[in-house]
């Protein structure tokens, strides 16, 4: 049979049938359990755990009191002061501790709707997005050979850039965007599109020389030839616009959430202190690969 024995999670007291707290519910061998010990004992399952206990919890609570006999048998003998189990148990207590200081820093997190509201006009620009539209001009590099004899030959790299300038100077004179997609583009995706390439944000990781192009535009202007490994690149931004404030608070407010507790950790660890009084016990790790295990005693 599988214990269900887990690490500390959150669960929803609605799934009890909410009787009073302090009144016994069940008999585990022989000790009696109220329902306030029942829903404690469930909301340190995992979310497995909780499920199997709304589908069954009769089964579940045998699991325990199977659970709680070996481990009375176990603190008989006393595995507990014997190694490795009293260093297992001494990490798992640590972890636990350490969970739960860590859920304590996010929820004491506090900030004003005023404060958030500041922060994103501080970083409006950030965001920025803008729908592309793009006409892609590929060239060979001379330095790979092309596999299939029958592909389209690429042009060299000056061969495509006089191209892609040639291209822009026909749609600064007012020729259709999507009929030269049509063309000349040799992107299949976006030119089976009339050149829709997607949304751009500021925040996109995305090369520098791009995304300076890209939101240098207006709406509705189509960008000089942008040079990319491979090809050149004509943008038509068809709309540029700032995300609203209600659309993007959620984020902002973890973004600054993780900024807090990132600088709460990084005070924390630099009031840690370790010094490594035998270098040559840790090199001697390193050069064996795995560190000593002690024996039981």
């Amino acid at each position: 049979m599988r214990l269900i024995v887990t690490s500390a999670l959150f669960f929803s007291a609605a799934v009890f049938a909410q009787p009073v707290a302090d009144k016994p519910v069940l008999t585990v061998n022989g000790k009696k359990m109220t329902a306030a010990e029942v829903e404690g004992f469930v909301s340190s399952l995992p979310p497995s755990g909780q499920t199997a206990f709304q589908k069954d919890p009769k089964e579940v609570m045998r699991q325990y009191a199977l659970m709680q006999l070996l481990a009375q048998q176990a603190l008989e003998k006393k595995l507990d002061e014997q190694s490795p189990y009293k260093e297992q148990l001494a990490y798992t207590r640590n972890q636990i501790l350490v969970q739960s200081m860590l859920q304590e820093f996010t929820r004491n997190f506090v900030i004003m709707p005023d404060d958030q509201r500041k922060v994103y006009e501080e970083r409006k620009a950030k965001y920025t997005k803008a729908d592309l539209k793009a006409i892609y001009i590929a060239f060979s590099s001379g330095l790979v050979k092309q596999e299939d004899p029958k592909a389209k030959k690429l042009p060299t790299e000056d061969e495509a850039r006089t191209k892609a300038e040639n291209l822009y100077k026909q749609l600064q004179g007012g020729a259709d965007f999507a009929k030269l997609v049509k063309e000349h583009s040799d992107d299949p995706a976006s030119a089976a599109k009339d050149g829709d390439f997607g949304t751009i944000k500021q925040s996109d990781a995305i090369p520098d020389d791009l995304k300076k192009t890209i939101f240098e535009l207006k709406q509705g202007e189509v960008s000089k030839p942008v040079r990319q490994p491979g090809g050149f690149y004509l943008f038509k931004v068809t709309k540029m616009e700032i995300e609203p404030y209600d659309k993007v608070k959620d984020d902002l407010f973890k973004e600054l959430q993780q900024a807090s507790f990132q600088k709460s950790f990084e005070k924390m660890k630099a009031q840690t202190k370790v010094e490594f009084d035998d270098e040559a016990y840790f090199k001697n790790i390193q050069t064996q690969g795995a560190a000593p295990t002690a024996a039981p005693k």
